[in-house]
């Protein structure tokens, strides 16, 4: 509120000036950018507007970033559709995201047809082809002047749930040449038959190979697709590779921590290696955690940062890892042997590879209820509480995945609950 008030008293043509010059900078990162678009709806001023209308005009675009500029441009349109009738012209982009679409599942295609074990690289993609379909379902109600008029809720377009819904919507308010190409990016279909759809629409996507996810336009897309793809192009130096840009990764900062190197040393072979060794047991760490179920809906370009401040440790047998009555500061990741889980004489549950424990302390911070022990010659990773609060409060998607998890927990906990009444 404050912030707001800051820029109300400010001349409004010099914040607009300053908005526009920040919003149009390419070397301006995203959450600067989100932070603009936030004040520029709560400025609630359409001569603002001219502002997204450039952004908009662009050859290039951050699609994270143009989703929010369709949800405020929602937003204004419902306000005023005057003003967007007589005086305001936003540029049609729909066609571009739907080719970015098309040529991304093709690629999805090629990836999960190859033998190479490309988890990560699949999972990007198909997190982007689910976030550009949001994105690419509020471009078509916004520019459709008829589909807008029946005044939908922009959540209609955020939750699987309601996609069903959506699809019925467009196929009665969409003009045939753009149901033929939106609806099967939309639909619950085999990803071999959107591919196919592509190639009916956009001919030049056939020809596209694996090879085609080295090239740079590709490589430099996204910091995560970058730091996932160079973990085997570091490791092999099969190309040239801009330091600047690794310099500039977030995900490349992280290790950076852990490393002391100068600037042109980055790419020495003993760095180089030291470094793609880091980044492998990074990623491995990443994998047992989306096999977890307390972080399995959580992107894994997220949950790397937790990954990070996973300790590895080595313990004997019968090791007593933590007992009743601890303080919970902790919780464990099984990697090899067993864990007993005891409550006084009672061995509750043996837990195994791929296991977790303690997860409760993460979250409540409350005593052990119970003792943990080893069985046998064990390696676990263990998250602190103190490491996991920090990235909590700096990561709003781990926050809500947490969440998702615990209301997951407690329906089941209800149905288990009804069905014993």
């Amino acid at each position: 509120e404050k912030v707001y008030d800051m820029f109300t008293s400010l001349n409004n043509s010099t914040i607009k000036k300053f908005f526009e010059y920040k919003f149009l900078d390419k070397t301006i990162e995203r959450p600067k950018k989100i932070f603009i678009n936030d004040m520029i709806k709560a400025i609630d001023d359409s001569s603002y507007i001219y502002i997204y209308e450039n952004y908009i005009s662009l050859t290039e675009h951050d699609y994270d970033l143009l989703e929010k500029v369709f949800d405020s441009l929602i937003v204004f349109k419902k306000k005023e559709p005057i003003f967007f009738k007589e005086k305001c012209k936003i540029n049609d982009i729909t066609e571009k995201v739907i080719y970015s679409q098309y040529f991304d599942i093709k690629l999805l295609e090629l990836v999960r047809k190859d033998d190479k074990n490309n988890y990560f690289i699949e999972e990007f993609y198909n997190n982007k082809i689910s976030d550009n379909c949001r994105l690419l379902m509020k471009m078509v109600y916004f520019y459709n002047d008829i589909l807008f008029k029946q005044d939908l809720q922009v959540s209609i377009f955020e939750k699987d749930l309601y996609l069903t819904k959506v699809i019925e919507i467009f196929e009665e308010y969409l003009s045939e040449k753009l149901k033929k190409k939106v609806i099967p990016i939309l639909d619950k279909i085999d990803i071999s038959e959107k591919s196919n759809k592509a190639v009916q629409a956009y001919k030049d996507i056939e020809s596209l190979g694996l090879e085609k996810l080295y090239d740079d336009d590709i490589i430099y897309q996204d910091d995560w697709y970058m730091f996932v793809i160079l973990s085997d192009i570091i490791k092999k130096q099969e190309i040239s590779i801009d330091s600047d840009r690794i310099l500039n990764n977030r995900y490349f900062k992280l290790l950076f921590n852990d490393l002391n190197f100068n600037k042109d040393d980055i790419f020495d072979k003993t760095t180089n290696e030291t470094l793609y060794q880091i980044m492998i047991t990074n990623l491995e760490k990443t994998l047992y955690l989306k096999d977890s179920n307390i972080f399995e809906g959580i992107p894994a370009k997220e949950l790397i940062y937790i990954a990070n401040c996973l300790q590895e440790i080595s313990l004997s047998s019968d090791t007593l890892i933590f007992k009743d009555g601890d303080v919970g500061d902790s919780m464990y990741f099984i990697i090899k042997g067993d864990v007993e889980i005891i409550k006084g004489d009672i061995k509750l549950i043996t837990l195994k590879k791929g296991d977790y424990f303690g997860e409760m302390a993460l979250l409540d911070g409350e005593a052990r209820s119970a003792d943990a022990k080893t069985v046998g010659e064990s390696i676990l990773l263990k998250l602190d509480a103190h490491d996991f609060e920090k990235i909590m409060y700096s990561n709003d998607k781990i926050v809500k995945g947490i969440l998702s998890m615990l209301s997951q927990r407690l329906r089941r906990a209800n149905d288990l609950l009804n069905q014993n009444k």
